[in-house]
């Protein structure tokens, strides 16, 4: 394994910086949460979960006994 990995830092150090082969290992596709999707569907979920909170806390106060005086 320590072999494979060696090799392949040696095989880079031997390209030219100016090379525009992306090093074998690296992943060939973004991650999810860098993605435009991800930034939608988190500003999604951030709003529903906001909402949520204000329909739970108008909830709440509309249960809440009115003191008589």
């Amino acid at each position: 394994m320590f072999d494979l990995i060696r090799s392949r830092v040696l095989q880079n150090e031997s390209t030219p910086e100016g090379s525009s082969e992306p090093a074998s290992w690296l992943p060939k596709k973004k991650h999810f949460r860098e993605t435009e999707e991800w930034k939608e569907k988190r500003s999604r979920i951030i709003t529903k979960m906001r909402c949520l909170g204000k329909l739970n806390l108008a909830f709440i106060i509309s249960r809440m006994p009115v003191g008589v005086s």
